[in-house]
C-alpha cells in the first residue's frame, strides 16, 4: 500500500504539474488566443484541453496501469496465503510463532482461512472497492491542482477557485476512473481504448471549464454539488479509507502482553 501511494502522488505531481505547465506556455505562445479564433472558446477548452494534456497523457496512464498491477498482485498474495508458505525473518522463530497463532485463532488452518477472507475484504475497503484506489488517493493525486486554487484566490476569483476545486473533487477522479476502465477493458485494443481514454479527458476539462465560466454563478454551484454527489456515489468513499493515506480514524486495539505469551510457550515446552 505505501509503494501504490507513493506512486500515485509523485506521479500525480508529474502529470498535473506538466499540463499546468503547457497550459501557461500556451497562454505566453498565443496558442490559447489562436484556437478561441479558429475554432470558438468552447471547441478551443476542449482542443486545449488535448494539447496540453498530450505531453503527460502518457504518465498518467502508466499511473493506472501500474498501480492495477500492484492492487492485483496484493489482492492475489493475501487469497493465497498459506502460513507454512510466509517468510520470517528468522527462521528460528518459526516455531514461536506458529504456537502463538494456534493460541489465538485455534490453528493455523483458521488463521490461513481469517487472512484469505477477513484481512482481504480489510485490504479491498482500504484500497476502494469499484475504482482502483480510494476517493481520498483519487484527491491526492489532483494535488497540484489543488494548489492552483490558491493563485484564483489570491485574485479574489471565485469561479477560478471553485473551477479548480471541481477539477480536484469532481472530474479528475473520474477521468481516473475512465483510464481504468480503458486499461481493464477486453474488447478493444489497447492503444483504441487509451486513444478513447484521452479523448474522453480532453472533453471532460473542457465541457467543466466552460460550465466553470459561462454558467451563471448560482446554477454553477448547483451543478457542481450535484456532480460531487455523483462522483461520491462512483466511489463509494469511506472514513477507513483514509487508512491508505496513514490517517488514523481512532479505535483501541487489544494489548497483548507479550510476556503472559512468553512464559506460554515456554511452559507448553516443559510439559
Amino acid at each position: 500500500i505505501p509503494v501504490m501511494l507513493a506512486t500515485l502522488v509523485m506521479s500525480g505531481n508529474v502529470f498535473l504539474s506538466g499540463v499546468w505547465v503547457c497550459f501557461d506556455a500556451t497562454a505566453y505562445f498565443g496558442v490559447q488566443a489562436f484556437l478561441v479564433e479558429r475554432f470558438g472558446r468552447r471547441a478551443a477548452r476542449v482542443l486545449l484541453a488535448l494539447v496540453v494534456s498530450a505531453s503527460t497523457y502518457s504518465v498518467a496512464h502508466y499511473i493506472v496501469y501500474h498501480l492495477t498491477l500492484l492492487r492485483e498482485r496484493l489482492a492475489a498474495e493475501v487469497a493465497d496465503f498459506r502460513t507454512e508458505r510466509a517468510s520470517i525473518s528468522l527462521e528460528t522463530d518459526r516455531e514461536r510463532i506458529e504456537f502463538c497463532i494456534c493460541k489465538w485463532y485455534g490453528s493455523l488452518d483458521e488463521f490461513d482461512r481469517y487472512v484469505q477472507e477477513s484481512v482481504l475484504e480489510h485490504i479491498r475497503q482500504q484500497l476502494g472497492s469499484s475504482a482502483l484506489v480510494p476517493y481520498w488517493a483519487a484527491l491526492a493525486f489532483s494535488l497540484p491542482s489543488a494548489l492552483r486554487t490558491l493563485d484564483f484566490s489570491a485574485a479574489l476569483n471565485l469561479r477560478g477557485a471553485v473551477g479548480c476545486v471541481g477539477y480536484v473533487l469532481i472530474v479528475n477522479p473520474i477521468v481516473f476512473l475512465s483510464v481504468q476502465v480503458s486499461i481493464q477493458q477486453q474488447v478493444l485494443p489497447w492503444y483504441v481504448s487509451s486513444l478513447i481514454s484521452w479523448l474522453l479527458l480532453g472533453l471532460l476539462w473542457g465541457v467543466w471549464a466552460t460550465i466553470a465560466f459561462e454558467m451563471r454563478l448560482v446554477p454553477f454551484l448547483a451543478v457542481f454539488a450535484a456532480l460531487w454527489l455523483a462522483v461520491l456515489w462512483m466511489y463509494q468513499p469511506s472514513l477507513l479509507e483514509l487508512k491508505f493515506l496513514g490517517v488514523r480514524c481512532g479505535g483501541r486495539g487489544e494489548i497483548i502482553d507479550e510476556d503472559s505469551g512468553e512464559e506460554s510457550f515456554e511452559a507448553s515446552d516443559d510439559t
